[in-house]
């Protein structure tokens, strides 16, 4: 095998065992992120449990509640 051959051949192994290990630390970042899904759904949970309430208290014709301890 020639120099230049060899050496082409030892670039490219690099390079995919550098593509290999990427890819392995995106797949951990993936699982990581489905596991524990953002901080940011909690909230939209939340809005969404006080538009349910908000919406029920309009249709039921009472007043919003505006205090949390009464609520």
């Amino acid at each position: 095998m020639s120099q230049k051959k060899y050496k082409n051949l030892s670039e490219k192994v690099k390079g995919v065992e550098e593509l290999q290990e990427h890819i392995n630390q995106l797949e951990l970042m993936l699982e990581h992120a489905l596991k524990n899904p953002p901080f940011a759904n909690f909230f939209i949970d939340k809005m969404r449990h006080i538009c349910i309430i908000y919406i029920a208290t309009h249709q039921e014709k009472r007043k919003p509640f505006t205090d949390p301890e009464e609520y």
